[in-house]
């Protein structure tokens, strides 16, 4: 990745990817300048935009993620992952009314997603809609309880197939 960054260094794509793999390596800092680099190498890629708000909003910084991630929806990215993610961040930088609206348009397109309906519980208990943070949290736990997260380091047989 770090070749294909160089043979091509406007390319948002290779830029992200590589941003990816320096998150996931644990090298905040690069994979942040990696992020930065796609938005600015191609300013009207979507994508671009949502993994620099998602990083954004993962290390804390509620408010840049919020306008990254607005720019992406506004750039015609959409989807439950982008809304719910752009919900979080809105809930963190205390925007609760748009965080529950997000939430639930998330919802609308993935119905069984834990971080719409976390965000949805959290917004709703702090904008005192008790019955419908109730109803949220009483989702997640449904959800929660069809899909059993594999512990870490363990493998999911369904991921994978059966070894027989």
């Amino acid at each position: 990745l770090s070749r294909a960054v160089e043979a091509y260094p406007a390319s948002a794509v290779a830029l992200m990817r590589l941003g990816l793999l320096r998150e996931l390596q644990g090298q905040f800092p690069e994979a942040e300048r990696l992020y930065r680099a796609a938005v600015e190498a191609q300013p009207e890629h979507a994508d671009a935009h949502f993994f620099l708000g998602r990083f954004l909003s993962a290390s804390g910084r509620a408010e840049p993620a919020v306008s990254s991630l607005e720019t992406a929806l506004a750039l015609g990215a959409d989807g439950a992952v982008l809304r719910s993610t752009l919900a979080q961040a809105l809930l963190s930088s205390g925007r609760s009314e748009d965080a529950a609206r997000l939430a639930r348009s998330a919802l609308d397109l993935d119905p069984e997603s834990e971080p719409a309906l976390a965000v949805l519980e959290a917004a709703s208990r702090e904008l005192g809609r008790t019955a419908e943070a109730d109803a949220a949290a009483g989702r997640l736990r449904d959800v929660r309880a069809v899909e059993p997260e594999t512990p870490p380091g363990s493998v999911d047989e369904r991921a994978v197939g059966s070894p027989d």
